[in-house]
């Protein structure tokens, strides 16, 4: 249902009107709403309730995305890109995310990261791997890797993914938990207690 309702008004322009200034939106971010509620583990929960009433015609949650447009942002973006492009962008081929891309029309030309190869082609940074090549054989040091179960940037299978090359790892999933489930109460204990399991064996 979400599919159809979003590929019945891919082509629209919805407008709000927050403190007498009117804004216009379109399903990108209708998309974003869903999104910020998926990443978080505080509103997981609130993800397929926001499904129904966007698909009801019913957009009041767009007025919180508009905001966090608006409101200053508490992110280094010049690191963000950095590592971005640094990192990932340089290892990827613009040609295989179109290809990719066309898998998924109904998501029209939503922008999946706010680093993008426009942004690559002003924000002049050096590959890491350009001086560095990856590993050619297997880490056998102790690794802890955490994943959420609903997270999706990130999802349950890099984490399995991981363990062909990291053959000690303990791969933990935290059941109901989204993007980044270390930072978390549960997730803090963890790491303290692998930390204090490695220092335990190294005295």
């Amino acid at each position: 249902r979400w599919k159809e309702y979003i590929s019945s008004v891919k082509d629209s322009v919805f407008q709000i009107t927050l403190t007498t200034k009117t804004y216009k939106y379109t399903t990108n971010e209708l998309i974003d709403i869903v999104l910020s509620k998926l990443s978080a583990h505080t509103t997981l929960k609130e993800t397929i309730p926001s499904v129904e009433q966007i698909i009801s015609g019913n957009h009041q949650e767009i007025s919180q995305v508009i905001d966090d447009y608006l409101r200053p942002s508490g992110q280094a973006f010049g690191m963000r890109y950095s590592l971005w492009i640094g990192e990932e962008l340089s290892e990827e081929k613009e040609e295989a995310i179109a290809k990719q891309r066309q898998l998924f029309s109904w998501l029209g030309d939503y922008p999946v990261n706010n680093v993008s190869f426009n942004t690559k082609k002003i924000w002049a940074v050096q590959s890491l791997y350009e001086k560095r090549k990856w590993p050619d054989t297997k880490y056998h040091g102790k690794v802890l890797i955490l994943s959420g179960e609903f997270d999706p940037w990130t999802p349950e299978w890099y984490g399995s993914k991981m363990l062909d090359y990291l053959p000690n790892a303990q791969h933990r999933v935290y059941p109901d938990h989204s993007h980044l489930p270390g930072f978390t109460d549960k997730g803090f204990r963890d790491i303290k207690g692998f930390v204090d399991e490695i220092e335990d064996e190294t005295d």
